[in-house]
């Protein structure tokens, strides 16, 4: 039995609960996975989180973000992270410094990861749970080579919104990640 494939743009998911909500940032991608999905119990789930540590956030978002981390590899999420860089730059009008951050490598790995496995044939069930307009020919590639692949992009309205109408034409599902749907999935105590 081929598993779900769940692929997450790490960073672009933690900055949308928490915009969403700072204190619903205990999604459980398993069992969000399995209802999104609509597979049953003993279909097999796996999890690819993509991310760098959010290092210009301060000690306490980072702290959010390593337990959230830990709590995903407990449910045997392979964690891949990429760099995180801070560059410093100056205003070329009033020579004021100020920086500029961003995260590397991180969305090459998961449109890589989402190519290997659709054309190894390891799954026929994708979740991409991002709104970055930078997966759409990863996408695409597999849709037009792979046209029995499911796939469905996940992600808060508000950052689902510019990649929507994209989304939509390419004929890809998108699901809502409402505040209800993340409150219904949060790790229990236990995890």
């Amino acid at each position: 039995m081929k598993p779900v494939v769940v692929l997450v743009d790490g960073l672009n998911l933690f900055h949308a609960l928490r915009e969403q909500d700072p204190q619903t940032l205990d999604l459980d991608l398993n069992t969000l996975a399995r209802t999104l999905s609509g597979v049953s119990e003993t279909t097999p789930i796996k999890i690819f989180y993509f991310t760098s540590v959010a290092k210009h956030l301060g000690s306490k978002v980072r702290d959010q973000q390593g337990k959230y981390l830990e709590k995903l590899k407990n449910v045997r999420a392979t964690i891949i992270y990429g760099e995180f860089r801070s560059i410093a730059l100056t205003c070329p009008i009033c020579q004021q410094k100020y920086w500029v951050h961003g995260e590397k490598r991180t969305d090459v790995a998961l449109a890589s990861q989402l190519i290997k496995m659709a054309f190894l044939d390891e799954s026929d069930n994708f979740l991409l749970f991002t709104a970055d307009s930078d997966f759409l020919p990863a996408i695409e590639m597999v849709k037009r080579e792979k046209p029995y692949i499911e796939m469905k992009v996940v992600s808060t309205v508000s950052y689902l919104r510019p990649l929507h109408s994209i989304l939509k034409r390419e004929q890809i599902r998108t699901i809502r990640l409402s505040p209800e749907l993340v409150a219904k999935h949060q790790f229990t105590l236990d995890k």
